[in-house]
């Protein structure tokens, strides 16, 4: 099974995610606190395990370096790209899901993608902003891609997307 390191902690014991066993991370702490740097080492050992990543960078500069690095697939840092890259990770879960109903796969079939999600705060209120200029006028209040975000949180282990929020 696959153990990622991603930080060492104050007593000098190295922290491993083990994501087929708790597929979800958050990563809490304040400004400087090292949640980026944990992130970037989780992307660097990922993908020498093959593993697919998409990469949402809340802070638009902290991933650019990865945009080219082998399995990184994604590193969205402008918004609207940002808001796409759910929208597929969203549709993406349920086309697995839709597949394992219909006896057509298992998630053992299934390549893991592991969405990474940067500064979600900031995320947050750059969506919120943007969604003002491009809401439709019966459009929802809040920006719908927050109820996807939820959902991958909620549902997105059971189709092999494994995700790490830092916030």
């Amino acid at each position: 099974a696959c153990k990622i390191k991603y930080c060492i902690d104050e007593d000098g014991n190295v922290q491993r995610w083990q994501p087929s066993v708790y597929p979800q991370m958050l990563l809490i702490g304040g400004t400087g606190s090292g949640k980026t740097c944990a992130m970037h080492t989780l992307l660097t050992d990922l993908s020498l395990y093959g593993w697919q990543v998409w990469v949402l960078d809340g802070k638009r500069i902290e991933f650019a370096g990865y945009k080219d690095w082998p399995n990184v697939e994604l590193v969205a840092s402008k918004v609207g790209d940002q808001v796409r890259m759910i929208h597929a990770a969203h549709d993406l879960m349920e086309q697995r899901y839709s597949q394992i109903e219909a006896g057509t796969a298992r998630i053992s079939d299934f390549e893991p993608l592991v969405l990474i999600i940067d500064e979600y705060a900031t995320f947050k209120a750059r969506v919120t902003l943007w969604y003002k200029t491009v809401k439709p006028k019966s459009g929802p209040t809040q920006p719908p891609v927050f109820d996807l975000v939820a959902d991958l949180a909620r549902l997105a282990r059971s189709a092999k997307i494994p995700m790490v929020i830092g916030i």
